[in-house]
């Protein structure tokens, strides 16, 4: 198997958010180069976001670690690097996640 060579940053949006857990759709989807994937918490825990190819192997950690409600956290995801095709994103916390559809082209 191939490596890829993924560069992340992490963007914490300077806007306030409803105190929920809420994963947005990434955009632009579909995207060819850069993505930003928005989410909020509904209370302060550790947090994850992970993306995964259609055979669900991890291809990219994102994000790890922990966020605090009434702010929306948002990722922006270099995927240049990676293969066109659908891909998914899953926001874990200790108490909810919720997972969505990428495509790249």
């Amino acid at each position: 198997s191939q490596v890829a060579s993924i560069n992340v940053s992490l963007l914490a949006v300077n806007a306030t958010a409803l105190i929920e857990f809420r994963v947005h759709q990434n955009y632009p989807n579909p995207t060819n180069l850069k993505t930003t994937i928005k989410f909020s918490v509904n209370k302060s825990e550790h947090a994850t976001v992970i993306v995964y190819d259609i055979v669900c192997k991890q291809v990219a950690r994102l994000f790890d670690g922990v966020v605090q409600p009434g702010h929306y956290y948002g990722v922006d995801f270099d995927c240049s690097s990676l293969s066109s095709g659908i891909y998914f994103y899953m926001v874990t916390t200790a108490s909810h996640s919720e997972l969505k559809k990428l495509v790249l082209i």
